[in-house]
This record gives C-alpha cells, structure tokens and sequence, in this order.
C-alpha cells in the first residue's frame, strides 16, 4: 500500500515538474523573442546555466508584475500561471 503512494506521489511531481518546466521555458520564449531588450537586462536567462543575479533579477520582474508594463498578453498570460 504504503508503495503505491511513492509511485502516485513521485509520478505526480514528475508531472508538476514538466509543467512548470514547460511554462518558465515558454516564459523565457516569449520574452527573448518579443522583448529581447528586457530578456538581455534581465541578464539573458535560460532554463540551464542561470547565475544568481540574472534569477534574481528574473523573480523581480516577475514579483513586481513588470511584466504588465510590456503590453503584451501572451507574456501576461504566461506569468500570472
């Protein structure tokens, strides 16, 4: 019993996992293509090989919804997931 829980828990964040992997990764997307000049302030960020400061900088914009001063609704849409 005690089992199958680990299976359907670990199976569940796998899942999760490929979902918020998928959403920051089209996140990032969007931003790099449609407002490159923001993405390289942010201090280019990808999926991989992120250092502190552009993570930090990333969170910011999001935290401080920068994002709605960009008018564009597809990275609207994007971040309110």
């Amino acid at each position: 019993m005690l089992d199958k829980l680990y299976i359907i828990a670990f199976v569940t964040l796998v899942v999760l996992g490929g979902v918020v992997i998928y959403f920051h990764y089209r996140f990032l997307s969007i931003l790099k293509t449609a407002h490159n000049e923001k993405w390289k302030e942010l201090g280019c960020p990808s999926l991989i090989n992120n250092s502190p400061r552009n993570n930090i900088a990333t969170l910011n914009f999001l935290r401080k919804n920068e994002y709605l001063m960009m008018n564009d609704q597809n990275l609207t849409k994007i971040s309110l997931r």
